[in-house]
């Protein structure tokens, strides 16, 4: 009976310290000094688009330092592989480098500046031009007056002969052959031309 007593003794006690120990493990898990905060997150970098970045960028060219020019000029405007060589090679002869794409603007917005602009809102059409293409005041005026005729914006011009084909599939009332053609010759997206034809139809255009 006294080794029984003995040995639950024995049980009991490791039962305790090993209580005792988990107990104080988890404190030391909860207390202040373990919680480290989370790093700062890593800033953007910043974008150099000055002059003196071109300027390195041509200076880093010059002197057989065209990979590193690449490089910079990528940091600087954050364009493609092929994109940054082609415009290192022309800033090295004094060209200006590959002009970035405008974003295409969506037909919902084109149709909206066609709206206003034929509702005696034009100041309002260009200024929405402007948001959507992000081009120069005249150029943005000179684009909604010719979207409110039915022409592509932008300064190419369309040969006349292929407007006077769009205008003759109108008069015959076939618009969705008038769309095709106006795509085929402008590349317009299918709601863009959609628009211009049945801006067209509407100013009478075909008529003319």
């Amino acid at each position: 009976m006294t080794f029984t007593m003995i040995a639950a003794a024995v049980v009991v006690v490791l039962l305790v310290v090993l209580a005792l120990s988990v107990a104080a493990r988890r404190r030391e898990n909860a207390s202040p000094q373990s919680i480290r905060p989370a790093p700062p997150a890593e800033r953007a970098p910043v974008v150099d688009t000055s002059g003196d970045g071109m300027a390195e960028v041509v200076r880093l060219a010059r002197t057989d330092r065209k990979i590193q020019a690449i490089k910079l000029y990528r940091d600087l405007t954050h364009v493609g592989l092929k994109e940054a060589k082609d415009s290192v090679e022309r800033l090295m002869v004094g060209l200006p480098p590959v002009e970035a794409p405008r974003p295409e603007p969506s037909g919902d917005g084109m149709a909206e500046v066609v709206r206003l602009a034929r509702t005696d809102r034009k100041i309002q059409a260009i200024k929405l031009y402007r948001d959507l293409t992000h081009v120069g005041l005249k150029e943005a005026k000179d684009s909604v007056e010719r979207l409110m005729v039915g022409l592509p914006p932008g300064p190419a011009a369309v040969a006349d002969e292929r407007l006077a084909e769009v205008d003759a599939l109108i008069a015959q009332d076939r618009l969705i052959q008038a769309i095709k053609v106006y795509r085929e010759m402008t590349g317009a997206s299918l709601k863009q031309a959609k628009y211009a034809v049945e801006a067209r139809r509407d100013a009478g255009t075909h008529l003319l």
